[in-house]
């Protein structure tokens, strides 16, 4: 089974101060730092003291309020949104492989500020190379999450672009009837399975229509739509706008 968690990478940096206390308020963005070198830095957060030391991986998630304290802190971190939910509260905890955390986090870091031609790429596939280790370990799956929703949501990620794909063979691959998944998906997710496949396939359409590069038939065939018709209508209804309509707006 793949990843458990879908998410947009979209900053990268290096980040440093010295005895300083900041108040963050709901941001809205996920985040993910490596510490290379720390001091009494600690998250205030929810009543708790979050002690976050050198080497120590820490997440926050989207919407998170908190204050956050050090004498030295220096880190990279990654910002990105997910749209899979994972733990809903701030973890710091302690990488299994410290250095090859730290090289990971370091070589994004590097490849983001070159902003050489694909760096984007490079840099989340790395983040992704993370995220996979730390979800397989249970690092940063929500302690309510359904394992059987998160494997539909792994099916849809592998299938959403066969045009021939239907939910209903996600329940099949599951062992559980159909109404069965689609009350559970639509209580972890709040969509259905199939509003969550259209949703997908949206998403994706979006940024192939964004580089300009594909035509609508291509990216009709891409995105998992019959054909391109369907699509144009599929587009309108998810959007409230006629693809040409949206070109023009970006």
């Amino acid at each position: 089974m793949r990843d458990l968690l879908s998410a947009e990478l979209f900053d990268v940096f290096f980040y440093k101060e010295k005895a300083k206390v900041s108040l963050n308020r709901k941001r809205e963005y996920s985040a993910l730092s490596f510490r290379l070198s720390s001091k009494n830095a600690r998250f205030i957060y929810n009543g708790k003291n979050i002690e976050a030391p050198s080497g120590s991986i820490c997440y926050v998630p989207m919407g998170a309020e908190y204050k956050r304290t050090c004498e030295k802190d220096e880190l990279i971190v990654f910002h990105f949104n997910e749209s899979f939910p994972v733990k809903n509260e701030i973890v710091v905890f302690e990488s299994k492989d410290t250095e090859k955390h730290r090289t990971l986090f370091e070589k994004a870091e590097k490849i983001w500020n070159a902003k050489e031609i694909g760096y984007r790429y490079k840099a989340a596939s790395l983040f992704y190379e993370i995220l996979s280790e730390l979800t397989s370990e249970g690092m940063l799956l929500s302690n309510n999450t359904d394992m059987d929703v998160a494997k539909a949501i792994d099916i849809i990620e592998q299938n959403f672009n066969n045009a021939d794909f239907r939910t209903e063979e996600i329940s099949e691959a599951l062992y559980i009837s159909e109404t069965f998944l689609r009350r559970k998906f639509k209580k972890h997710t709040g969509k259905s399975p199939k509003q969550y496949l259209n949703e997908r396939r949206i998403e994706e359409a979006k940024k192939l229509l964004e580089s300009r590069y594909f035509s609508q038939n291509e990216i009709a065939e891409k995105c998992g739509f019959s054909d391109v018709k369907y699509f144009r209508t599929a587009f309108k209804n998810a959007t409230g706008m006629k693809i040409k309509d949206y070109m023009l707006s970006l």
